[in-house]
């Protein structure tokens, strides 16, 4: 009898733990994107110095830092 009445609330809280496990990626997710973007637009606006006058060890320099 007991386990019946606490399964309902067993089930509840395993769909919430889902459904917030779930968010939490996503939001994590979103913010490495968003990061690695920010990242590679800043990469790109430096490297333009090296791509310019084809400076090979500059862009290392860049990429190895």
């Amino acid at each position: 009898m007991m386990i019946l009445m606490l399964s309902p609330t067993a089930l509840l809280e395993l769909l919430l733990s889902a459904f917030f496990m779930m968010h939490c990626y996503h939001e994590l997710e979103k913010q490495m994107i968003h990061a690695g973007t920010y990242v590679i637009q800043s990469l790109a606006v430096v490297s333009k110095y090296a791509m310019t006058y084809k400076n090979k060890e500059f862009a290392r320099r860049l990429i190895y830092r």
